[in-house]
């Protein structure tokens, strides 16, 4: 609470900006810092964010329901409800840990990862989607393989 009152309040009395500007920069760092440092749920805080701008009429209410109608943005909800489903179903980690069962070097595991990476473009074409549908497909390998280097060389920044 103490980091996002003093970002709000040194955007406001700090920023040389118009009073629109300063409550959009305002809410996006609030959403920021609620996404990064807080449990609550990201959706919760990004419908929260825009429901500020448009109470307080920063951004029309008939933007917000434009940006609702966009097609990128259905393609992304879409993305997500596919990854959500092959996650559920246990399907997403069968099916790249049997595309990857025969490979017993490295090298060829990773060349295998890399392909199995870019034919799930074709099924979930949002990159936050992907991740989200590889994350348990890169746990199980983890467990799998249990060696901290290629651990590390799958994913640099987990430590």
């Amino acid at each position: 609470m103490a980091l996002a009152s003093a970002a709000a309040s040194s955007i406001w009395f700090g920023a040389p900006l118009a009073p629109d500007a300063r409550i959009v920069l305002i809410v996006f760092s609030l959403a920021t810092i609620g996404w990064t440092m807080t449990a609550i749920d990201d959706t919760l805080i990004a419908l929260a964010a825009a429901a500020t701008l448009v109470a307080t009429r920063t951004v029309p209410t008939e933007q917000l329901y434009l940006a609702l109608g966009s097609e990128l943005i259905w393609l992304s909800i879409g993305s997500f409800v596919i990854a959500a489903a092959l996650r559920a179903s246990g399907l997403a980690e069968r099916l790249a840990l049997s595309a990857l069962q025969p490979f017993s070097r490295v090298s060829s595991l990773f060349f295998a990862v890399t392909f199995v990476i870019i034919a799930t473009a074709f099924l979930v074409p949002s990159t936050s989607g992907r991740a989200a549908l590889l994350l348990p497909v890169y746990l199980a390998l983890a467990e799998a393989i249990d060696d901290r280097r290629i651990n590390r060389a799958l994913a640099p920044r987990i430590k």
